[in-house]
């Protein structure tokens, strides 16, 4: 009874308390027999709705109940993936609790070949790649296209996202998927703040080179 599913999306009562941060209810229902593994139609379950809302008191309590917050949903995704979607302290927080006391790996990929990183600066989320950054994550990675982080931000002519990554040590010198050099690139889209951080980034990297 306690997993039958019971709104339109498919929640049980128990994902319905997790998402709610309703941590007495979410004890209630497992103390009961609630599955804390259950799925919904769409094969998200609860530790998938804790990551998402950013509710890292329920991160923790269905780890004690046995849950894997590792594990993959349906999609592909795992919790630390939903969790670097957010923009808030409280996502941050469960990025933290996952990497830090659960061994997750900060860069790992998802179904499509994407990190946390990558899909932080394709959406300009500069909050959570600051987050991600501070946890170690590579300021150097690319899709599977071959597309840095960097590349990316610059077509983006998002300056606040290129100054963390070179600020983070990303590499400058590496030309995006077709083989364009970033200042080249950076001058084609006309992004002055962008093309000056670039410029600046690739005068002392060629300098050191030569040193």
């Amino acid at each position: 009874m306690l997993d039958r599913q019971e709104s339109d999306h498919g929640y049980g009562a128990l994902v319905t308390a997790v998402a709610r941060g309703d941590e007495t209810t979410a004890k209630k229902v497992l103390s009961m027999g609630a599955d804390a593994r259950s799925e919904d139609h769409e094969g998200h379950t609860p530790m998938d709705m804790a990551a998402v809302s950013g509710k890292v008191s329920m991160v923790k309590l269905l780890r004690e109940h046995g849950v894997d917050a590792g594990a993959r949903a349906r999609d592909g995704f795992t919790a630390l993936q939903r969790a670097t979607w957010g923009q808030t302290d409280a996502h941050a927080e469960v990025v933290r609790y996952l990497v830090r006391e659960c061994g997750m790996d900060v860069d790992e990929t998802d179904a499509m070949g994407m990190s946390a990183t990558f899909r932080a600066v394709d959406r300009e989320n500069t909050f959570m790649l600051k987050i991600l950054l501070e946890l170690g994550a590579d300021p150097n990675f690319a899709n599977k296209r071959g597309d840095s982080l960097l590349a990316t931000a610059v077509r983006k002519q998002n300056a606040e996202l290129v100054s963390m990554l070179l600020e983070a040590n990303a590499d400058v010198t590496k030309g995006d998927s077709k083989g364009r050099n970033l200042r080249k690139l950076a001058k084609q889209l006309r992004s002055k703040k962008v093309l000056n951080l670039i410029s600046e980034a690739y005068a002392s990297a060629m300098g050191s080179a030569e040193l």
